[in-house]
């Protein structure tokens, strides 16, 4: 199966699939190891069943660049007890709570709901800078976090 019918099959948004297809990855690892998309990384990742742990701290890291961007405590405080609860330091319920808490200031920092919710943590990053150059540079920064936590493809 090619690189680009594995996508196909998997959903994978357009842009991404051209990226494969005009940078010549005949295969999903040199993709992999060439992508300075980091939601794209992620997606794929959750989307081929990774580990729930390693992604939950692949996301925690690519959410705390956008920590600069809030001075509410709520979102360093859901971040890490999402990064406990991936190491096992931390049970569901306190995630749980974590999760009510940084909701709740979602009208004081978007930040902080995007923190919260695991699901956009890249977009976290991401929606933390307006220029687009900035926003590239996020999203490449999230997909060296990624490749940290997965240095092969998962």
């Amino acid at each position: 199966m090619t690189s680009i019918n594995l996508l196909s099959d998997l959903s994978a948004c357009s842009e991404a699939c051209k990226w494969v297809r005009d940078n010549g990855h005949n295969n999903l690892e040199s993709a992999w190891l060439a992508c300075e998309r980091g939601d794209w990384m992620l997606w794929f990742a959750n989307r081929r069943g990774a580990d729930i742990k390693t992604l939950t701290l692949a996301k925690c890291g690519c959410a705390r660049l956008a920590l600069p961007h809030t001075k509410d405590p709520r979102v360093l405080a859901t971040i890490e007890t999402a990064e406990r609860w991936a190491r096992g330091q931390a049970t569901d319920e306190e995630l749980d709570v974590a999760r009510s808490a940084a909701a709740s200031a979602a009208s004081a920092a978007y930040a902080a709901y995007a923190a919260a919710s695991a699901a956009y943590a890249a977009y976290a990053a991401y929606a933390a800078y307006a220029a687009y150059a900035a926003r590239k540079e996020t999203l490449k920064r999230c997909a060296e976090i990624v490749r940290t936590c997965f240095p092969t493809l998962p």
